[in-house]
């Protein structure tokens, strides 16, 4: 029984004192100990995007399943589960050993709208578009977006997260702007967004 904490060679010698030894050599190869966190499990409201909070100590990490999630092979990734979904935190040291830990992410229905307060639109693939949660759920909706000085510069009939802060193909400026959201269900909801560049 050998316990190496580090890689080592162990030679075999059998010798009868007469013919010349018979020498046979193995190696034991010791992965180091991986650390690895996928986080607390959490609750969230349906249309809800949440960022994972992972940690590792290897620097080759990758998450399951791979829907509903982006950059699923950083250890902070964006999801957006539509039910719960069990999410795991994979973590594979040079091809030999795989560790793994899970978060759950436990999804609450809900038909609410969430509006999020803020968008990057420089088409790096994240945060490029005005997002709201849920809006699937009311494909009648009508949404009007305006600039500070009271200008229409976006309008939309079944908007769904497709806008990417331009007004006439042109990027408008960094700053705040104003929503009027009709949900097509007899109410409106009315706020700001900022875009930033």
């Amino acid at each position: 029984m050998a316990s190496p904490t580090i890689t080592t060679q162990y030679t075999l010698t059998v010798s009868n004192g007469i013919c010349a030894d018979n020498v046979s050599s193995v190696t034991v190869s010791v992965s180091p100990q991986i650390f690895l966190n996928a986080g607390r499990d959490t609750i969230i409201k349906q249309g809800t995007v949440l960022t994972l909070n992972g940690s590792s100590s290897s620097l080759s990490f990758y998450w399951l399943p791979d829907t509903n999630i982006k950059y699923r092979t950083t250890l902070n990734p964006d999801v957006f589960p539509s039910v719960s979904t069990k999410y795991i935190l994979f973590s594979e040291e040079k091809g030999k050993c795989k560790f793994s830990d899970t978060i759950l992410v436990a999804v609450i229905p809900s038909d609410s709208l969430i509006f999020y307060s803020a968008f990057t639109p420089n088409f790096d693939g994240d945060n490029d578009y005005f997002f709201i949660g849920n809006i699937e759920k009311y494909p009648d909706n009508v949404l009007k977006i305006y600039n500070r000085y009271g200008q229409l510069i976006f309008t939309a009939t079944s908007y769904a997260n497709n806008w990417d802060g331009k007004y006439l193909s042109i990027e408008v400026p960094t700053g705040t702007y104003y929503y009027i959201l009709d949900d097509g269900k007899n109410k409106k909801y009315q706020g700001t967004v900022t875009i930033l560049r």
